[in-house]
């Protein structure tokens, strides 16, 4: 095993492999490997072709380290490199720019609503990002409802500068199990409800946090605690009946997604969903 701090080069098959470093982007433990011969850079989850990206504020990712590194990635290669994600296919600069373009409005379409007032709720109701549907990405994380949770939580963080809730929770989910996490939550929030924010987003993103790592019943747990937690907020019955379904939980996938609908009439995800289900 190597281990490295910032970079390493590795004579390979005849060219230098160059391993970068890139903290604070999708998540705080991401690499970039350019093999500088080929011209190719293997991207991992530094983007993710045609769709919104992952960024996994709860493993120390940013929206705006996510954001610079694509723009880094444009400016520092040559023309001809090919991009290689994870997910998906090879990305020229010229796509890349188009990626950088989808990242910059939608941004700046969160961060203006959320400096006007309007809460991620309210900014999902009203489909803030309808224009960009077409960017909606194949996985819960990258949906455009999380990404619009995702730079909402970033540009307000400012104004609850207390650790998320999630931050003990997560720690109780590595030593126990999601019912030691359920059971830390309510004891928290009787004792030391300043202490963290428990803001309704925060258990969302745990919950598709577990998703993306296939824990799909501890997953369930937490959007469960979520809708007792803001019985009056559609999205948490949305994404409940997310992970219902996902279970394989028809029945109580609908009721989940009907409830979401009855709170919010606009919800078109929950019409789709229910379509969906209903013809299952």
């Amino acid at each position: 095993m190597v281990g490295f701090d910032d970079s390493l080069i590795i004579p390979f098959n005849g060219e230098d492999v160059r391993v970068v470093y890139t903290p604070n982007c999708h998540t705080q433990g991401d690499v970039y490997v350019h093999f500088t011969g080929s011209g190719i850079v293997a991207a991992g989850d530094l983007f993710f072709p045609d769709e919104i990206p992952y960024v996994d504020l709860l493993d120390n990712g940013t929206v705006v380290g996510y954001a610079a590194r694509i723009r880094s990635f444009i400016k520092d290669f040559p023309d001809d490199v090919v991009f290689i994600a994870a997910h998906g296919r090879a990305y020229s600069k010229d796509d890349l720019r188009e990626y950088d373009h989808m990242l910059t409005e939608t941004t700046r379409l969160i961060q203006e609503a959320a400096a006007a007032g309007k809460a991620a709720d309210e900014m999902i109701q009203d489909s803030l990002l309808a224009d960009w549907e077409e960017w909606r990405g194949q996985f819960a994380t990258t949906s455009l409802e999380a990404w619009i949770q995702t730079v909402f939580i970033e540009a307000t963080g400012g104004l609850d500068s207390r650790p998320s809730v999630c931050e003990p929770l997560t720690q109780a989910l590595v030593e126990g199990d999601v019912e030691d996490a359920i059971r830390q939550y309510h004891d928290l929030k009787a004792t030391e409800p300043d202490t963290y924010n428990f803001g309704e987003e925060q258990l969302n993103i745990l919950g598709y946090q577990l998703i993306a790592r296939q824990r799909i019943d501890d997953a369930a747990e937490v959007f469960r605690l979520n809708a007792e937690a803001y019985p009056e907020s559609f999205n948490v019955y949305d994404s409940y009946g997310e992970a219902l379904m996902l279970k394989g939980d028809t029945a109580q996938s609908i009721v989940n997604y009907e409830k979401s609908l009855e709170l919010n009439p606009d919800n078109t995800n929950a019409t789709e969903m229910l379509k969906r289900l209903n013809a299952e």
